[in-house]
């Protein structure tokens, strides 16, 4: 026993220096600020959106969509799931909008709502239009969409 009293001795002060710091680490770990969480809002979900269509990427786009996300339009009638409305957007891009670029012209939000009025322009056209939205967290889970004007420069 006397032995184990010694070598406690020795190593206290060791042991003591070893927990107070990890005390101090541990309690200024508890001061310092967390990560910054980026906000996901209405905006930051639009912004990506165009964002993924003035880059003509369609697997962008549907990262906005889930699978039961619906699209509705005149023209399209309801496009359902996200599968499906990246599939509309492959079409929209590459064969009605190649090389246009997006921008918002009007943008009305209210809670996970908004209305959106925006103008494409390409190298041989120019189009307007508007879209409505409803957005939960990250993700679109009702657009509608209409085609205003598509004319040729």
């Amino acid at each position: 026993m006397n032995h184990f009293v010694s070598q406690f001795k020795r190593v206290a002060p060791i042991l003591l220096a070893v927990l107070f710091l990890g005390a101090m680490i541990l309690g200024l770990s508890a001061f310092t600020s967390p990560a910054p969480q980026t906000k996901i809002t209405v905006q930051s979900v639009l912004d990506h959106h165009m964002q993924a269509l003035n880059a003509g990427d369609a697997a962008e786009v549907a990262k906005d969509y889930i699978a039961s996300s619906i699209f509705i339009s005149h023209d399209t009638g309801v496009i359902r799931g996200k599968d499906n409305i990246q599939a509309f957007f492959e079409v929209l891009i590459n064969d009605y909008f190649p090389g246009g670029q997006f921008t918002a012209t009007t943008l009305i939000t209210e809670g996970d709502v908004a209305y959106l009025e925006w103008t494409c322009e390409g190298p041989t056209f120019i189009a307007t239009g508007v879209d409505t939205f409803v957005i939960h967290g990250a993700n679109i889970h009702v657009q509608t969409g209409k085609m205003i004007t598509y004319e040729f420069k």
